[in-house]
């Protein structure tokens, strides 16, 4: 089929191409009509000026990726004992799951697949943490949904290795907008790891998606994500957990790529005795702007939440971070601590932070600090003596600030580390 452009017209071709029953053709245009009434989530930090959808067109097919794949990705690809789902612009083209996966009866399948064999079960959690309602990017999420992923593990399943999803983009003024559904059943633990990539930014794309994670008791759950598009590339990403009793989720993204990045996560502390972790990182070069969020939900008893963002600016690059977290009346002997630290490289680039505590409960712990800091000359000129240029001073600096984040990313640092000093290398 021909990519489609983002129009009303659109979504019966959209529907009819992936064979969807009846219903989720309404979902579909009722999404459509919350496009066309919502205005994009600006607020006094971010403006989507150049956004325009109609520039853009979705359902492209998938087209070859291998020759954009580093190394570390064609390994990881080749070995069998990994799991892995490969989408590319708006199809996936692979899912594979090790014999460990399959002995434990995992269900992994494209969400356009998931559709058509169990919708029911779909309908009852698609769209349940993250409505269409929520902003225009989600509507379109539900509008335009291609590709995406839905991830389903029985109870008492512990597994070792961690399932990689790869999204690639190809093709030129591309939209796509992917869900991601996971089911993560009592006992179990699961890692997933996601990695983006895009080709020359010739031309823009735009990337919308929705995270929907749901935590069974005493289940454990990592999702780790390098955000590495080009910088031509609109970005918006909603997540959201919901963790039943004695449930546990660890959150590690680092954000790198994309001209405009929009990041919304939140996770619900719904049972007693649960817990959450969310790591950031994000370096941001030339023009790029990020503007990320993220909420602790106490709702619980005993409930412990942690929050570390670390980010780097320089060039003409901006960012801004709401860091926020909520304990609700009930939620008594909560524990949580969020911390946001920027740092910048020169006179050009600006950070705003936005921590906040909002307690309904009195016998809780709750602190959060922000900083935003310039890089200091004197430890540059010090590292100059030892015999290291400015420049490498300068990056030896940058390494050391971010390091207790990276450090608290061991599935994924060695990688991030990498790209930075890609990033780096680009920047001179």
């Amino acid at each position: 089929m021909n990519a489609l452009p983002l129009t009303a017209q659109s979504l019966e071709e959209v529907a009819r191409a992936r064979t969807e029953p009846p219903a989720w053709l309404q979902r579909r245009q009722e999404a459509w009509s919350l496009v066309e009434s919502l205005p994009w989530p600006e607020s006094r930090y971010t403006r989507f000026h150049g956004l325009q959808v109609e520039e853009f067109q979705t359902l492209h097919p998938a087209t070859s990726f291998m020759p954009l794949l580093p190394a570390h990705l064609r390994e990881i690809l080749q070995d069998t004992e990994n799991s892995v789902v490969v989408q590319v612009n708006a199809e996936v083209a692979l899912v594979r799951l090790s014999p460990e996966y399959q002995k434990a009866g995992v269900e992994a399948m494209d969400f356009d697949v998931a559709v058509q064999r169990n919708p029911d079960l779909v309908a009852e959690h698609f769209g349940n943490l993250i409505p269409p309602s929520e902003d225009r990017f989600v509507a379109l999420v539900h509008a335009f949904r291609s590709g995406g992923l839905f991830l389903r593990i029985p109870p008492d399943r512990q597994l070792s290795r961690p399932l990689y999803v790869l999204q690639v983009l190809t093709e030129p003024r591309a939209a796509v907008f992917s869900p991601v559904l996971v089911l993560v059943e009592r006992g179990s633990q699961v890692h997933l790891l996601f990695e983006t990539l895009s080709g020359p930014a010739a031309e823009p794309a735009l990337v919308a998606g929705t995270h929907e994670i749901f935590v069974a008791e005493e289940a454990r759950v990592g999702i780790h994500r390098i955000d590495a598009w080009n910088q031509k590339t609109w970005v918006a990403l909603h997540r959201r957990a919901r963790l039943a009793r004695s449930a546990e989720i660890q959150w590690t993204t680092a954000w790198l790529g994309g001209r405009l990045t929009y990041g919304r996560m939140q996770t619900l502390l719904m049972g007693d005795d649960t817990q959450a972790k969310d790591v950031q990182v994000f370096f941001a070069t030339h023009r790029q702007h990020f503007d990320l969020s993220t909420l602790l939900d106490h709702r619980g008893l005993r409930t412990r939440g942690n929050v570390l963002a670390k980010g780097v600016l320089r060039d003409r690059a901006r960012s801004v971070f709401y860091g926020m977290i909520k304990i609700e009346k009930d939620a008594q002997f909560a524990d949580s601590y969020l911390a946001d630290h920027s740092l910048i490289l020169n006179r050009g680039a600006h950070a705003d932070s936005v921590p906040g505590l909002e307690i309904e409960a009195n016998q809780v712990r709750a602190t959060h600090g922000a900083t935003v800091g310039r890089i200091d000359r004197e430890k540059v000129f010090y590292l100059q003596t030892r015999g290291l240029s400015e420049n490498e001073a300068r990056k030896t600096i940058v390494i050391g600030f971010l390091n207790p984040a990276l450090e608290q990313i061991p599935m994924a640092s060695d990688r991030i580390r990498q790209l930075l000093e890609q990033r780096w290398q680009e920047g001179g």
